[in-house]
């Protein structure tokens, strides 16, 4: 009789160790969001996916990297068209932001494959992506709204999984 309930008690706890919860529970949402430059809007970020509330950190860290990465995407494909403009400035600033964002792509799929185990180096590297974005808006000679828009939602995604990357080191 004891036995039928211990054998249950010792598979739990294997369990746990085998596959440990690490969920992001809304305080912690809240604490990540709170380090960036825009708390409401990242909590408004992370909370419009219904998945946010039952992924680990790790998985959020992974899915925030990867939208950041299809942003990027979007942003080389917007640069590679505006790079056969006759507008000279214009063409100027779309091989500018080719070479940022080739740069930003490379870091964040080295940050995607980091992200599984090696924290602290793939915050290392969404802190250079950062820099890198801050780079490019400041090279650009069209200091447009358009190019500014395009940036700050880049940034702002990089920021988001940076700060997620950052808890995770933390905890």
């Amino acid at each position: 009789m004891a036995s039928s309930f211990v054998t249950p008690l010792i598979l739990l706890a294997i369990c746990s160790l085998i596959y440990p919860t690490v969920g992001v529970n809304k305080k912690a949402l809240t604490g990540i969001c709170s380090k960036t430059k825009s708390p409401s809007a990242c909590l408004k970020y992370l909370n419009s996916d219904p998945q946010t509330a039952v992924l680990s950190a790790q998985k959020l860290l992974s899915m925030t990297i990867s939208s950041a990465q299809k942003l990027g995407e979007e942003h080389i494909k917007m640069f590679s068209v505006m790079n056969v403009t006759m507008d000279k400035e214009l063409k100027k600033d779309a091989i500018i932001g080719l070479k940022y964002y080739s740069a930003i792509e490379e870091k964040l799929m080295e940050a995607q494959k980091l992200s599984k185990k090696q924290y602290s180096q793939s915050a290392h590297l969404l802190t250079k992506t950062l820099d890198l974005i801050s780079k490019f808006e400041a090279e650009t000679s069209a200091k447009s709204e358009f190019f500014k828009v395009f940036n700050d939602i880049m940034y702002f995604e990089v920021e988001v999984a940076e700060k997620i990357n950052l808890y995770m080191i933390r905890n």
